[in-house]
């Protein structure tokens, strides 16, 4: 940010919401300010942590400093957010009874916030509550409801306020650390990490630290004492499950477990309230996670966890008076508190800085206004909230709003490259400015993308680039033999330019092994116009980063490469005539069925088709769907995501490696990045076998010396800045974990490889019905969804061993997409005992077919019948998908029927 300056009127120690706030109000007026904060980002330590609640102001009485600020901050923020383009909703709080014993609570907080001057509260009775919030538990007796309560996001606010500030004069200074403070003459020398300023007066809003920075001066009448709280964080897919803040009556220490919605669209529950010594212990607990979902759930009983997406944690500056420090030092004159801002100190942030400036006015400092002040922040471009036509205008102007780098929050490389402008260097640093990162994938589509862009702008390279602190660093190095990124492979496919409205007979949306094979069948079928839409820069999906052999065997009868097989099909499709869409985005599917979508190519573009396929792959299971207690440092990643960086981008996510999970991936990647010189520590699976397949064991693992231990699991990630070890154990067969089991294993790279999700968020919001098993979508033996003239393929129908398969299920719907196959309607076929999936789901004709279908758990020597027919006997794996052929005589039979069942029975 802005360069060093020695001299200073007053220096603001905290980049927090509260010294944020402080430097903003400061900004207004000819006063030279500097904010110091350790930290490489703003708002980076207790305020990302925040839960993000605008309190209505009924919690604290109005003669405590909780009570007044908070009240008046709350008034504050409706204005000043619009200011500085920050997103903020007054949603409305509810305070709920959970038994008659609290209806007297909530009476008296009611009176109590009357008596605040809050006078639209009131209580609602059951039936009220349950109108207003459907979700909520029916057991619940009656609620305070106040509707001037609101949610905001805290770290933007943060950023906002710094950014007005920072173009009004005041020096920011971020990775700048406080180390200590003397009085000289008429004024105070604040000794940094990167230098010395004498100022005229010092501001502590060191937040967790500013007992510490209070008695650099002498001043020991500030006691912190930290209190830990952990969040997590639900899929938006449940983000609506309830519209207003839900609170519990409060515990002695804290407001209690909530269900809080976000400005972002998810859903979040926690915090709860542990008392801590230490100030750096911003774990993630198993304990703590079982106290806070069980509470939730008694709130709202419709939360799953297997819909919670990411967790955090963080450390409430709590003081020892139980009340905000606001006000001059005692033994400092030239020195102003604004400390103990625990809840409700973001509410009360805006409030605090106004009470900061009156004391230093008071201290003799002169407040003349600053005329060239500026009070509004320059907007951000927040592509997935405009318009279509505001879209089309903006990427017109600037192309780079046609790229979409984080497809799970729809944020495009406009939005990255200004979010550096304004003031990011950390692969974090973007994530809070602009959320790329924060969907349901937490970076693992656009993190080597966001860390490509962010060396590119800072003109350094991407194993610079850290993930939030200057010993994050997301890489260890390029890989070995100056491979660069020779393996980068760039098709020359003829662009079809186009805008406005596109007609096609077939659109397929992804160009992967199955989109491809699905474009080729619809064009072999007598499709006229057929067209790939594909949102990579290539076709071919994840087979470009796959260079390991193994593909083809079936297709193409020999053994290939990923990049190989890909190219084969690369080949056909620039010689058939099919229109491919590369850098192209499928924003939103409606029905005719029509397509939107974007590209920095082509701009923003509608298509129209007869028929679509979905052929959009698959995601990986990241830490947060499977909960992994611990830190949040650099080092953790997908085992995909480590593919990519090695295969395709050419650098080394790590050099001592423990990988969880035993899919294909991981066991993959365990030789690949033994063979790059790393040391594979372990492979640790939860289950009693191996999750992949037996040839990947064999090849990958057992060549190498790789251990593997199965029924084992991670039950903690050390290291807050890289991981530098994690704690194994094993598990019983309830997968509880064993006592006395566990295992440190010190390495600076953990691997997930935990399983794979069809990417169907684009196909649930079209009206697709999804399969809860697969999680995609229900089809026939044509592939054709619940959606007339919609059909689904490949990964995002459900996750398969083969590419080979892949390709022929995509064959299949590509040629039913263009003869108009295929019904929403027919034979139910379910799995039964020992299965756990079938695919397809229904018969809609008397064909021959393919069932697919996974088994629940290894066994030797089993039948398997369709209905009441066996129809072989052999032995089972859940890592190896089952492939039946069935006749056209049974498919007749079976399509007599209503409903059919998959079932395994033990061999005689």
């Amino acid at each position: 940010m802005a360069e060093n300056h020695d001299v200073t009127d007053v220096v603001i120690i905290g980049g927090g919401v509260v010294g944020a706030a402080i430097a903003h109000a400061l900004s207004k007026y000819k006063v030279r300010t500097t904010l110091v904060e350790k930290n490489m980002e703003i708002g980076w330590s207790t305020t990302k942590a925040n839960s993000g609640i605008v309190h209505a102001g009924f919690h604290d009485p109005l003669d405590t400093n909780k009570g007044r600020l908070c009240i008046k901050g709350n008034r504050m923020f409706e204005e000043l957010c619009a200011k500085l383009d920050v997103p903020f909703k007054r949603n409305g709080i509810l305070m709920v009874a959970l038994d008659s014993n609290d209806i007297p609570v909530l009476e008296q907080y009611r009176r109590q916030g009357i008596q605040n001057g809050l006078q639209d509260l009131r209580i609602l009775t059951k039936d009220e509550l349950l109108t207003r919030e459907p979700n909520l538990n029916p057991d619940i007796f009656c609620g305070l409801y106040a509707p001037n309560g609101g949610i905001v996001s805290p770290f933007e606010l943060a950023i906002a306020l710094c950014e007005v500030a920072e173009q009004n004069g005041v020096q920011i200074r971020t990775g700048t650390e406080v180390q200590a403070m003397v009085e000289s003459g008429d004024g105070i020398q604040v000794k940094t990490s990167k230098g010395t300023i004498q100022a005229r007066y010092v501001v502590n809003a060191a937040g967790l630290w500013a007992d510490a920075a209070a008695q650099m001066l002498g001043d020991h009448s500030i006691s912190i004492r930290p209190r830990k709280g952990e969040e997590y964080i639900f899929d938006k897919r449940v983000g609506d499950l309830v519209t207003s803040t839900i609170f519990p009556t409060p515990k002695a220490n804290s407001k209690g477990i909530l269900v809080i919605p976000t400005v972002g669209g998810n859903i979040m529950i926690g915090p709860n309230a542990v008392e801590e010594q230490g100030k750096d212990d911003v774990d993630t607990t198993l304990t703590g996670w079982e106290e806070i979902y069980e509470f939730a759930k008694r709130l709202v009983p419709r939360l799953q966890a297997r819909d919670v997406i990411t967790s955090f944690s963080g450390i409430r500056a709590a003081s020892a008076t139980g009340d905000f420090v606001i006000g001059p030092s005692q033994a400092c004159p030239r020195l102003v508190h604004a400390a103990g801002t625990e809840s409700p100190g973001l509410t009360a942030s805006l409030a605090i800085a106004l009470d900061v400036l009156a004391c230093l006015q008071e201290l003799g400092l002169r407040m003349e206004p600053n005329p060239q002040a500026i009070d509004q922040r320059v907007p951000m471009q927040r592509f997935h909230q405009l318009t279509r036509e505001e879209q089309a205008r903006l990427i017109e102007k600037d192309p780079r709003f046609g790229r979409v780098v984080c497809r799970c929050e729809t944020i495009t490389e406009g939005e990255i490259v200004d979010a550096i402008r304004r003031g990011a260097r950390t692969v974090d640093g973007v994530k809070f400015r602009t959320r790329a990162g924060m969907g349901r994938c937490q970076g693992g589509f656009c993190q080597p993308v966001i860390m490509g862009i962010l060396a590119r702008e800072l003109g350094v390279s991407e194993v610079d680039i850290t993930k939030h602190a200057p010993q994050s660093k997301i890489l260890v190095g390029e890989v070995n033999k100056g491979f660069g990124k020779t393996c980068r492979r760039e098709h020359s496919i003829s662009l079809n330019k186009k805008t406005g409205a596109v007609e096609y007979d077939v659109v397929v949306i992804g160009g992967g092994p199955g989109g491809m094979a699905a474009a080729l069948a619809a064009k072999g079928a007598g499709a006229g116009k057929v067209a790939i839409l594909e949102r990579a820069g290539e076709l071919g999906g994840i087979l470009n980063q796959c260079i390991h052999n193994g593909f083809g065997l079936h297709w193409f009868k020999e053994e290939l490469t990923g990049p190989e097989y890909a190219t084969r099909f690369v080949q056909q499709v620039q010689r058939s005539g099919i229109d491919t869409y590369l850098n192209t985005m499928v924003l939103e599917l409606t029905p005719q069925p029509r397509i939107t979508a974007v590209s920095s190519d082509y701009g923003l573009v509608e298509f129209t088709a007869r028929s679509v396929v979905f052929a959009a792959g698959c995601r990986e299971r990241t830490r947060g769907a499977i909960n992994i207690p611990g830190f949040r440092p650099a080092g953790v990643l997908t085992a995909g995501t480590a593919q990519r960086y090695i295969n395709i981008e050419g650098f080394m996510p790590g050099r001592e490696v423990v990988i969880l999970g035993s899919g294909d991936i991981g066991l993959i990647m365990a030789r690949r990045l033994t063979l790059e010189g790393a040391k594979v520590k372990a492979v640790i699976e939860i289950l009693p076998y191996a999750a992949g397949l037996a040839r990947n064991v064999a090849q990958c693992l057992e060549d190498f010396h790789i251990p593997l231990y199965l029924s084992s699991t991670v039950i903690n990630i050390h290291g807050q800045e890289r991981i530098n070890g994690v704690t194994m154990a094993q598990v019983d067969p309830d997968r509880a974990v064993v006592s006395g089991t566990e295992r440190f294993i010190p390495c600076d790279t953990l691997l997930l490889s935990v399983g794979l999700i069809p990417e169907n968020e684009l196909t649930a919001a079209g009206g697709v019905k999804l399969d809860p098993r697969t999680g995609g979508p229900t089809v026939d033996e044509y592939r054709h969804t619940s959606i007339p003239g919609v059909y689904a393929c490949g990964n995002v129908l459900h996750v398969h061993d083969l590419v080979d398969y892949v390709s022929e299920e995509g064959e299949i719907a590509g040629t039913a997409a263009a003869l108009g196959y295929g019904s929403h309607e027919g034979t139910e076929i379910v799995p039964g005992r020992g299965v756990r999936y079938v695919v397809p789901h229904r018969l809609s004709a008397a064909q021959p077919f393919n069932l697919y279908l996974r088994v629940v758990e290894p066994q030797e020597r089993v039948r398997l019948f369709i209905g009441d027919k066996q129809v072989v006997k052999r032995n089972v794996k859940p890592s190896e998908m089952l492939r039946i052929g069935i006749s056209a005589q049974e498919a007749a039979e079976l399509r007599r029927l209503k409903r059919v069942e998959v079932r395994l029975e033990e061999a005689p």
